[in-house]
């Protein structure tokens, strides 16, 4: 299983691509103002009326010191998934860490309970992030991040692989993997309390166990 990710993680990640990269306790903070601030203008007031002189008001910075570490909205917006995304895996990293399922079938769910309630704590930003953001402007770092949730669950399944169907291991992951990532997607734009339900929680868990327990296969005879 792959390690938590440090508190300062999603921060360090959100930061990679910026103007200017924080080193001091002091600057960390700053930044993390703006970006906080900026998920707070974009639900409140949308993409098109969040602007850099919104965000940095909020924040309680000038715009100058805004400007040192993003050059426009589109870095910012790029910041703030990059470091939401960091901090959904670093949640659900923790949660698989302590899980105690002795198989397969309650790994299963462990894990779809982990993603669905990781995703549940912010599903209105990543509403708006869908919904209003440009997808050039913050919502490509998807990938990056799913990429990171595929590695995890690859981890976790080759633990367990004597239990698996005879399936391809990478296929199976990334499959899995992209379709329970399109629940999600569906739930936080237009039902974001499912992702609470511990009936959505049953169903995505059945159908991924179905498709990989050996002893939930289809007799091909039948």
């Amino acid at each position: 299983m792959s390690a938590p990710a440090k508190p300062n993680d999603a921060l360090d990640a959100a930061t990679a691509h910026v103007r200017k990269r924080p080193q001091q306790a002091r600057s960390k903070a700053t930044v993390d103002a703006i970006l906080t601030a900026t998920a707070q203008m974009l639900l409140h007031h949308g993409f098109e009326q969040t602007s850099t002189n919104r965000i940095a008001k909020r924040a309680g910075v000038s715009i100058g010191s805004l400007y040192q570490y993003f050059p426009n909205k589109a870095s910012l917006l790029t910041a703030l998934a990059e470091r939401h995304l960091e901090q959904i895996y670093e949640w659900m990293a923790q949660e698989l860490a302590t899980s105690t399922a002795a198989d397969l079938s309650s790994g299963v769910h462990d894990f779809i309970a982990a993603l669905l309630r990781a995703h549940s704590r912010h599903a209105d930003l990543i509403r708006v992030m869908y919904q209003e953001v440009p997808r050039d402007a913050g919502t490509d770092v998807l990938h990056d991040h799913e990429q990171q949730v595929v590695k995890l669950m690859h981890t976790f399944l080759a633990a367990r692989v004597q239990e698996l169907r005879a399936l391809d291991l990478d296929t199976t992951t990334f499959a899995l993997v992209h379709g329970v990532s399109g629940i999600i997607i569906g739930a936080c734009r237009h039902c974001p309390e499912r992702l609470a339900d511990p009936r959505l929680v049953a169903t995505v868990t059945d159908i991924c166990a179905r498709h990989l327990l050996r002893d939930a296969a289809a007799d091909p005879g039948a």
